[in-house]
């Protein structure tokens, strides 16, 4: 966990820039609220592809069904 202090304009770049980082290089997104609600069994695997179907035009919709593929195939 990070803590990321943006109540300055540098602080904001700075915890933008750590943010595109980790999620360029690792593949994942932060604080991505339907995955999290995925994998603590808040909504099932349907509703998931649902609600990435919904935004599939968007690079954030393609994320959540690749987590729901994903944890389809694992």
């Amino acid at each position: 966990m990070a803590w990321l202090d943006t109540g300055t304009p540098e602080g904001l770049l700075k915890a933008a820039e750590y943010v595109e980082a980790v999620q360029s290089r690792q593949g994942y997104y932060i604080a991505c609220l339907e995955e999290i609600a995925y994998r603590r069994g808040f909504i099932d695997h349907d509703q998931l592809h649902e609600l990435g179907e919904a935004l599939k035009k968007t690079a954030y919709g393609k994320y959540l069904l690749s987590v729901a593929n994903e944890v389809k195939r694992g």
